[in-house]
This record gives structure tokens, sequence and C-alpha cells, in this order.
């Protein structure tokens, strides 16, 4: 049994639902040499899509579709739908507006050329005046904090000192005044001991001074006269504070120096 095609007559089996020569649908369960009803027509729509129909049975269709939905019409057998294409929208130039010529004496060139023409004389302006900077105020450096204490902001001058000559000692002690010149060599303070063998250049007669109790010279790298106590036993007072042993310190003129319970030595310096 076979199923024939209402389109294009060509005889295709009976189990097929499309035609095997055009591609329309078959009719069912139809014999071979059964008169076939007509297609029933389809159910018209508000709008086709793109106003497109079946020539074969007015089903609608669409752009890009080979086949009718409905009847299986060979819709590539159909001339090609022309597709309207709107043309793009271009807006029309604007203007561009165009500033007056000005001319270097600051007049427009349309009131340059009158002028020129009527032989009136031209203005002419003078060239700007160069702007010339002034030279930067020069700023002194801001001092910094040292030790959370602010240095001065300009240094003080500072005397140089002046580098003492001659010194002398002037010793009041339990026999009077006595004085000592320095000679250039260095001057021991202390008690005499003939059995140790010690003679200082100036001998305090007194049970609280040591042997070698103090010496007193000039420094030659600056010029200065030092005094050191010579880790004495009762120690040395120096304008009423006590020396600390081993350590020079400067001698300044008028300083009175303390040893023992019997002697104060007063200090000249020029």
């Amino acid at each position: 049994m076979t199923i024939e095609c209402t389109q294009c007559h060509h005889k295709n089996p009976d189990d097929a639902e499309f035609c095997e020569n055009c591609g329309a649908q078959l009719p069912l369960g139809v014999a071979a040499g059964v008169a076939v009803a007509a297609p029933s027509a389809p159910v018209a729509s508000s709008r086709a899509p793109d106003n497109l129909v079946c020539p074969n049975c007015k089903a609608p269709y669409t752009v890009g579709d080979i086949f009718c939905f409905n009847c299986g019409f060979d819709l590539t057998k159909l001339p090609a739908v022309p597709v309207s294409v709107a043309p793009p929208v271009v807006s029309p130039p604007q203007p561009t507006a165009i500033a007056p010529a000005v001319q270097p004496n600051g007049i427009s060139s349309d009131d340059f050329d009158s002028l020129l023409a009527s032989g009136a004389p031209v203005p002419v302006t003078p060239p700007p005046t160069p702007v010339v900077a002034a030279p930067p105020t020069p700023v002194a450096p801001v001092t910094q904090p040292v030790g959370g204490f602010s240095a001065p902001a300009q240094p003080v001058p500072v005397a140089a000192a002046v580098v003492p000559t001659t010194m002398s000692l002037t010793v009041n002690g339990p026999y009077g005044l006595d004085t000592v010149e320095y000679t250039g060599r260095e001057l021991l303070l202390g008690r005499q001991d003939v059995k140790t063998r010690v003679f200082p250049d100036v001998n305090l007669d007194d049970g609280a001074s040591s042997r070698r109790h103090l010496s007193i010279w000039k420094e030659i790298a600056d010029g200065f006269f030092y005094a050191q106590d010579l880790e004495s036993s009762n120690g040395t007072y120096l304008n009423d504070l006590e020396m600390p042993a081993g350590d020079p310190i400067q001698l300044k003129n008028g300083d009175v120096i303390k040893i023992g319970t019997r002697y104060n030595i007063k200090v000249n310096i020029s």
C-alpha cells in the first residue's frame, strides 16, 4: 500500500508522513486510489508575519522558513522576498561659529579694511610690557629643636678665650700667707714625708692632707691650667665643691682650693 502525494502525485510508502519528492505532508491512513478530502483551510490570523502566505494552502510563514508548516510546500521555490531597509538618519551638519579675525592692534579685519580704504589713521597698540618676576626673598633656615630645646635662630658670637700666661698660688695656712709662682713645671701639693722621700712643691702641714694630694700644671695642647686630685684620702674642694678624684679640672682666675682643715689656696691667673 502506498500513499499518493496530493501535490506532486508521488507514490510514497504507507508509513511516510511527508512526501519524499516535494516534502508536502501526506494524508495518514489513506490507501492509493482512495479519494482524499481537500485539506481544510487554515485558520486565518489577524496578520500574517511579514505578510507572507503559502501559495498552496494560504498558511502564513516568515522569512527564513524552508517548508510550509501546514502543507509542507517547498518555500525555497518561491522568488526571494525583498527586504526593505530604512536609510540611516543623518543629522545635518551644524555650522561652526568662526570668530572674526582680530588684528594685532585690537580691531577686526573688516574695520581694518574700512580704515585703510578711508585713509584714516589706523590705531596701533603698543606691545605689552614684559612682566619680570621679582627675585625670591631669601629665607633664613629654620633651626630644628635639639634635645627638646630650640636653639637660637642666629648664633651668638663667642669671644675667643684668652690663653693665660702666668699663674701663682696664694697659700693661706697656719703659718700665714705664702705665694708660690708657677715656673713652667708641674706643682705638687701635699704633706712632706722624709721617710718615703716625698717633697712636694707646696708643703701642707696638715694630717688631713695626703703625701701626694693635688697636682697643678699647664696643658701644652690648649695653654690652660688644670688641677687634679691624686685620689687623696680626704678629697679636695674647689669653690666649696668636691673635686672628682683622678679627673682634671680647668682652673680660672679667683678659684679657691681647700685641702684638709688648715689650708685655703687662691688661684691667680693672668
